[in-house]
């Protein structure tokens, strides 16, 4: 089993990250945390449903990241 945490206040969203050979040679799917609500930036600012952040302010969180054998 694996299982992944985080704190969804500081990290409210799950997404679907598809990468069909832009940046690798195979085509990759992973889930991963997201501050914003839809794939582009604009669309989630647009709705006031991400972090933005000021230059020179930066913003830190954790996943936790836990492998079991499957039950």
């Amino acid at each position: 089993m694996l299982r992944l945490s985080w704190d969804p206040a500081l990290v409210p969203y799950l997404a679907l990250w598809v990468d069909a050979g832009l940046h690798s040679r195979e085509r990759v799917i992973a889930l991963e945390p997201s501050t914003g609500s839809r794939e582009a930036l604009s669309g989630s600012r647009a709705d006031g449903r991400c972090q933005w952040l000021e230059p020179g302010s930066p913003a830190t969180w954790t996943v936790h990241v836990e492998v079991s054998p499957a039950s």
